[in-house]
Protein backbone atom coordinates (compact mmCIF):
# COMPACT_ATOMS: atom_id res chain seq x y z
CA UNK A 1 0.00 0.00 0.00
CA UNK A 2 0.77 3.58 -0.93
CA UNK A 3 1.96 5.94 1.97
CA UNK A 4 -0.34 8.28 0.55
CA UNK A 5 -3.31 6.09 0.79
CA UNK A 6 -2.09 4.92 4.40
CA UNK A 7 -2.31 8.76 5.63
CA UNK A 8 -5.92 9.00 4.02
CA UNK A 9 -7.01 6.29 5.87
CA UNK A 10 -5.41 7.52 9.36
CA UNK A 11 -7.21 10.80 8.49
CA UNK A 12 -9.88 9.43 8.03
CA UNK A 13 -10.28 7.83 11.28
CA UNK A 14 -8.85 10.77 13.16
CA UNK A 15 -12.05 13.15 11.47
CA UNK A 16 -14.30 10.11 12.20
CA UNK A 17 -13.63 10.51 15.70
CA UNK A 18 -13.27 13.96 16.04
CA UNK A 19 -16.24 14.69 14.49
CA UNK A 20 -19.20 14.05 17.46
CA UNK A 21 -21.96 11.94 16.95
CA UNK A 22 -23.42 14.37 14.06
CA UNK A 23 -21.17 16.05 11.37
CA UNK A 24 -23.63 17.20 9.74
CA UNK A 25 -27.70 16.62 9.43
CA UNK A 26 -28.18 13.17 9.34
CA UNK A 27 -24.43 11.57 9.05
CA UNK A 28 -22.94 9.99 11.53
CA UNK A 29 -19.35 9.13 12.16
CA UNK A 30 -18.27 5.32 13.03
CA UNK A 31 -15.10 3.43 13.53
CA UNK A 32 -13.00 0.40 14.85
CA UNK A 33 -10.48 -1.89 14.84
CA UNK A 34 -10.55 -5.91 14.01
CA UNK A 35 -7.69 -8.21 14.99
CA UNK A 36 -7.70 -11.63 13.52
CA UNK A 37 -5.02 -14.14 14.50
CA UNK A 38 -5.23 -17.90 13.68
CA UNK A 39 -3.59 -20.70 11.65
CA UNK A 40 -0.60 -20.66 10.14
CA UNK A 41 0.49 -17.38 12.43
CA UNK A 42 -2.14 -15.76 10.07
CA UNK A 43 -2.52 -12.27 11.60
CA UNK A 44 -4.69 -9.28 10.16
CA UNK A 45 -5.02 -5.86 11.44
CA UNK A 46 -7.95 -3.79 10.39
CA UNK A 47 -8.87 -0.35 11.36
CA UNK A 48 -11.30 1.73 9.76
CA UNK A 49 -13.87 4.51 9.62
CA UNK A 50 -17.17 5.41 7.80
CA UNK A 51 -20.34 7.22 7.64
CA UNK A 52 -23.52 6.90 8.19
CA UNK A 53 -26.22 9.22 6.19
CA UNK A 54 -29.86 8.49 7.87
CA UNK A 55 -32.04 7.91 4.37
CA UNK A 56 -35.00 7.78 6.90
CA UNK A 57 -35.71 6.71 10.46
CA UNK A 58 -35.87 3.13 9.17
CA UNK A 59 -32.94 2.88 6.63
CA UNK A 60 -29.38 4.40 5.93
CA UNK A 61 -26.50 4.24 3.67
CA UNK A 62 -22.89 3.81 5.01
CA UNK A 63 -19.76 4.29 3.32
CA UNK A 64 -16.96 2.45 5.25
CA UNK A 65 -12.77 2.55 4.56
CA UNK A 66 -11.07 -0.79 5.66
CA UNK A 67 -7.09 -0.71 6.00
CA UNK A 68 -5.63 -4.34 6.23
CA UNK A 69 -2.27 -5.20 7.58
CA UNK A 70 -2.04 -9.37 6.70
CA UNK A 71 0.90 -11.86 7.57
CA UNK A 72 1.42 -15.27 7.64
CA UNK A 73 3.45 -17.93 7.29
CA UNK A 74 3.58 -20.74 4.02
CA UNK A 75 5.61 -23.48 3.15
CA UNK A 76 7.31 -23.44 -0.34
CA UNK A 77 9.65 -26.47 -2.37
CA UNK A 78 13.13 -25.24 -3.44
CA UNK A 79 15.58 -27.46 -4.41
CA UNK A 80 14.63 -30.37 -2.35
CA UNK A 81 14.02 -28.76 0.39
CA UNK A 82 10.75 -27.26 2.07
CA UNK A 83 11.02 -23.70 3.66
CA UNK A 84 8.83 -21.50 5.58
CA UNK A 85 8.08 -18.07 4.69
CA UNK A 86 6.03 -15.24 5.68
CA UNK A 87 3.69 -13.39 3.42
CA UNK A 88 3.07 -9.74 4.40
CA UNK A 89 0.70 -7.63 2.31
CA UNK A 90 -1.31 -4.34 3.28
CA UNK A 91 -4.77 -3.62 0.94
CA UNK A 92 -7.88 -1.52 0.95
CA UNK A 93 -11.21 -1.95 1.08
CA UNK A 94 -14.26 1.00 -0.03
CA UNK A 95 -17.51 -0.43 0.82
CA UNK A 96 -21.09 1.01 0.31
CA UNK A 97 -23.85 -0.57 2.15
CA UNK A 98 -27.53 -0.09 2.69
CA UNK A 99 -29.36 -1.05 5.77
CA UNK A 100 -33.41 -1.28 6.74
CA UNK A 101 -35.43 -2.02 9.36
CA UNK A 102 -39.37 -2.67 9.23
CA UNK A 103 -41.10 -3.92 12.89
CA UNK A 104 -39.26 -7.24 13.49
CA UNK A 105 -37.49 -7.72 10.44
CA UNK A 106 -34.06 -6.37 9.41
CA UNK A 107 -31.30 -6.48 6.37
CA UNK A 108 -28.53 -5.25 4.77
CA UNK A 109 -26.62 -5.47 1.42
CA UNK A 110 -23.63 -4.32 0.33
CA UNK A 111 -20.76 -4.13 -2.02
CA UNK A 112 -17.02 -3.97 -1.85
CA UNK A 113 -13.84 -3.17 -4.09
CA UNK A 114 -10.51 -4.44 -2.64
CA UNK A 115 -6.88 -3.20 -4.06
CA UNK A 116 -3.82 -3.69 -2.52
CA UNK A 117 -0.05 -5.53 -2.54
CA UNK A 118 0.69 -7.34 -5.81
CA UNK A 119 -1.58 -5.89 -7.88
CA UNK A 120 -4.24 -7.66 -5.86
CA UNK A 121 -8.07 -7.08 -6.67
CA UNK A 122 -11.03 -8.23 -5.03
CA UNK A 123 -14.66 -7.86 -5.29
CA UNK A 124 -17.64 -8.72 -2.88
CA UNK A 125 -21.23 -9.08 -3.06
CA UNK A 126 -22.62 -9.29 0.41
CA UNK A 127 -26.46 -9.25 1.77
CA UNK A 128 -28.56 -10.64 4.53
CA UNK A 129 -31.82 -10.25 6.54
CA UNK A 130 -32.92 -10.80 10.41
CA UNK A 131 -35.95 -11.21 12.23
CA UNK A 132 -36.57 -11.55 15.98
CA UNK A 133 -38.89 -14.43 16.59
CA UNK A 134 -38.62 -13.56 20.27
CA UNK A 135 -38.25 -10.36 22.82
CA UNK A 136 -33.79 -11.98 22.86
CA UNK A 137 -34.32 -14.22 20.34
CA UNK A 138 -33.32 -13.51 16.38
CA UNK A 139 -32.08 -15.51 13.53
CA UNK A 140 -30.32 -14.21 10.84
CA UNK A 141 -28.73 -15.46 7.49
CA UNK A 142 -27.20 -14.35 4.00
CA UNK A 143 -25.28 -14.72 1.38
CA UNK A 144 -21.53 -13.63 0.46
CA UNK A 145 -20.07 -13.66 -3.15
CA UNK A 146 -16.36 -12.95 -3.40
CA UNK A 147 -13.92 -12.61 -6.36
CA UNK A 148 -10.29 -12.12 -5.87
CA UNK A 149 -6.68 -12.33 -7.20
CA UNK A 150 -4.94 -15.37 -5.78
CA UNK A 151 -1.71 -13.62 -5.31
CA UNK A 152 -2.43 -12.97 -1.31
CA UNK A 153 -2.76 -16.63 -0.57
CA UNK A 154 -1.39 -18.48 -3.73
CA UNK A 155 2.38 -16.89 -3.82
CA UNK A 156 4.09 -19.68 -5.72
CA UNK A 157 1.15 -20.14 -8.39
CA UNK A 158 0.42 -18.21 -11.36
CA UNK A 159 -1.99 -15.22 -10.72
CA UNK A 160 -5.69 -16.12 -11.32
CA UNK A 161 -9.25 -15.02 -10.08
CA UNK A 162 -11.05 -17.40 -8.10
CA UNK A 163 -14.66 -17.11 -6.99
CA UNK A 164 -15.86 -17.67 -3.39
CA UNK A 165 -19.67 -18.68 -2.55
CA UNK A 166 -20.92 -18.51 0.95
CA UNK A 167 -24.52 -19.25 2.63
CA UNK A 168 -23.98 -18.13 6.23
CA UNK A 169 -26.47 -17.96 9.58
CA UNK A 170 -26.62 -17.47 12.71
CA UNK A 171 -29.05 -16.90 16.28
CA UNK A 172 -27.99 -14.21 18.33
CA UNK A 173 -29.63 -14.65 21.77
CA UNK A 174 -29.63 -11.40 24.35
CA UNK A 175 -28.01 -12.30 27.37
CA UNK A 176 -28.62 -9.19 28.91
CA UNK A 177 -30.43 -6.76 26.79
CA UNK A 178 -29.07 -4.22 24.82
CA UNK A 179 -25.85 -5.06 27.02
CA UNK A 180 -24.48 -8.56 25.90
CA UNK A 181 -25.45 -11.19 23.18
CA UNK A 182 -23.98 -14.22 22.35
CA UNK A 183 -24.24 -15.01 18.74
CA UNK A 184 -23.84 -18.74 17.53
CA UNK A 185 -22.90 -18.65 13.53
CA UNK A 186 -22.19 -21.13 10.38
CA UNK A 187 -20.98 -20.75 7.47
CA UNK A 188 -20.79 -22.94 3.90
CA UNK A 189 -18.52 -22.03 1.34
CA UNK A 190 -17.80 -23.81 -2.24
CA UNK A 191 -14.96 -22.16 -4.90
CA UNK A 192 -14.98 -21.51 -8.63
CA UNK A 193 -11.81 -24.25 -8.08
CA UNK A 194 -14.15 -27.29 -6.73
CA UNK A 195 -13.36 -26.57 -3.21
CA UNK A 196 -16.11 -27.06 -0.38
CA UNK A 197 -15.58 -25.65 3.09
CA UNK A 198 -17.13 -24.68 6.41
CA UNK A 199 -16.94 -22.25 9.62
CA UNK A 200 -18.39 -22.74 12.84
CA UNK A 201 -18.68 -19.38 14.86
CA UNK A 202 -19.62 -18.47 18.50
CA UNK A 203 -19.30 -14.82 19.09
CA UNK A 204 -19.93 -12.22 21.94
CA UNK A 205 -21.33 -8.98 21.16
CA UNK A 206 -20.72 -6.35 24.63
CA UNK A 207 -21.96 -2.72 24.73
CA UNK A 208 -20.95 -1.95 28.22
CA UNK A 209 -21.64 2.05 26.81
CA UNK A 210 -23.51 3.94 23.98
CA UNK A 211 -21.26 4.22 21.34
CA UNK A 212 -19.09 1.68 22.31
CA UNK A 213 -18.90 -2.06 21.34
CA UNK A 214 -16.88 -4.91 21.61
CA UNK A 215 -17.00 -8.29 19.99
CA UNK A 216 -15.33 -11.45 20.25
CA UNK A 217 -15.19 -14.87 18.12
CA UNK A 218 -13.94 -18.04 17.94
CA UNK A 219 -13.78 -19.61 14.90
CA UNK A 220 -13.68 -22.91 13.74
CA UNK A 221 -12.46 -23.50 9.99
CA UNK A 222 -12.74 -26.97 8.46
CA UNK A 223 -12.02 -28.03 4.60
CA UNK A 224 -12.67 -30.61 2.54
CA UNK A 225 -9.12 -30.24 0.74
CA UNK A 226 -6.15 -30.12 2.60
CA UNK A 227 -5.70 -26.92 3.30
CA UNK A 228 -3.22 -24.89 5.22
CA UNK A 229 -6.04 -22.64 6.47
CA UNK A 230 -7.81 -24.94 8.48
CA UNK A 231 -7.45 -24.41 11.98
CA UNK A 232 -9.06 -22.44 14.93
CA UNK A 233 -9.29 -18.88 14.84
CA UNK A 234 -10.15 -16.01 17.42
CA UNK A 235 -10.98 -12.35 16.43
CA UNK A 236 -11.55 -9.05 18.33
CA UNK A 237 -13.15 -5.88 17.37
CA UNK A 238 -13.73 -2.98 19.16
CA UNK A 239 -16.30 -0.37 17.34
CA UNK A 240 -17.81 3.07 17.90
CA UNK A 241 -21.19 3.24 16.11
CA UNK A 242 -23.51 6.07 16.12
Amino acid sequence: MRPVNRRLGMSVLVFVLAGGPVLASGIYPQAGFEMYLGANQLRIMKPWAALRFSLSNKSSLILKYYHHNLSYAYFEYENDAVLEKTRKAVFSNLTAAVFFQRGKSSGYAAVSYLTGTYDYKGWIVDAGVSRRIASRIELDGGIYLFREKSVLWYPSEPPRYIDLYSLKGGVKVSIVPAKLFIHPKVYVYRNSEGVNAAAYAVGLVLSPKYPFYVTLDYIRYTEAAVYRFAGNYISLGLSLYY
